[in-house]
């Protein structure tokens, strides 16, 4: 259970004993920002497990007979209710999914516990229906929300929630590998903007030619800002890749978010884009637009 992460994770482990165990305080809603941790949807269900204990035991062995551990992590128990994305987004229907599985009062005493999985990926709608769920919380219900990093998130959300910070893997910042022609238009649309429409053809487009290869590549320029992201809030002042430090230096946390849900939201729809030219050119001014 939770005393797994006691050593990886010491400050978050004491915090929860000493908030739980010792003041007694359960909160309604928790949000766990997993930095580069990778087991964060492990550690999630793990303080899960702890909040629906009737003991809050942090180790399995005081557990005894107790089969509520054994329930979750065969996916039967009800009393934890998951929420992942379907395809790139968490959507509307899914929170209105459970609302309605959570509308219903437990047949018993034990708290009910909904986690989201990558809550950075709650769309538009999905956000704002998840908003109005957290906000008007009902008496044992707690919601645990789970992503990398907290700047994705809608602010009203985070504001109502307990945030905790995991430690993040040591890593090593290094020079991006394998991914030139990709940084090479990011810097054409970092340095000459919308003027990247005319260099088009040699910059994208002779390596880029199918929807597969597009959708590939734009799935890597999303995990180069998410990178990108990641170090200017770290400390961007440390960064030795050149591509990592341009971008972090030419654009606020903000603009980096923004650009970031610009590259998402065209990776979704290039499934439905007949004309991928005329498509593309879209894309650079929406990219470029709100600077």
């Amino acid at each position: 259970m939770l005393d797994l992460y006691k050593d990886s994770q010491k400050e978050f482990y004491e915090a929860i004993c000493h908030s739980i165990l010792d003041k007694k305080r359960i909160s309604h809603a928790y949000f766990i920002e997993t930095s580069t941790f990778a087991n964060g949807k492990e550690l999630a269900l793990s303080f899960a497990k702890f909040l629906l204990c009737p003991n809050h035991y942090s180790d399995l062995e005081q557990c005894e007979n107790c089969s509520l551990c054994h329930l979750v992590d065969e996916g039967v128990d009800d009393h934890i209710y998951i929420v992942e994305p379907d395809g790139m987004w968490i959507k509307k229907e899914q929170i209105e999914v459970l609302k309605d599985v959570f509308s219903t009062k437990s047949m018993d005493e034990l708290p009910r516990i909904y986690i989201v999985y990558e809550a950075d990926k709650l769309n538009k709608s999905a956000a704002n229906s998840m908003l109005k769920f957290i906000e008007e919380p009902e008496e044992g219900i707690i919601a645990i929300l789970v992503a990398e990093n907290r700047y994705q998130i809608l602010p009203t959300i985070l504001s109502r929630c307990q945030i905790y910070t995991l430690i993040g893997e040591q890593e090593e910042i290094k020079e991006v590998e394998g991914d030139d022609t990709l940084c090479d238009f990011i810097l054409s649309l970092e340095k000459r903007g919308t003027e990247t429409i005319c260099y088009i053809k040699d910059l994208w487009f002779s390596f880029y030619s199918s929807k597969e290869d597009m959708q590939n590549a734009f799935s890597r320029m999303e995990q180069l800002f998410l990178d990108a992201l990641h170090y200017k809030v770290k400390d961007s002042s440390s960064i030795s890749c050149d591509f990592y430090s341009f971008l972090c230096q030419n654009n606020t946390v903000s603009s980096l978010i923004r650009k970031l849900n610009v590259i998402r939201f065209s990776k979704e729809a290039i499934p439905y884009n007949v004309n991928l030219p005329l498509w593309m050119d879209k894309f650079i001014i929406d990219y470029v637009g709100g600077e």
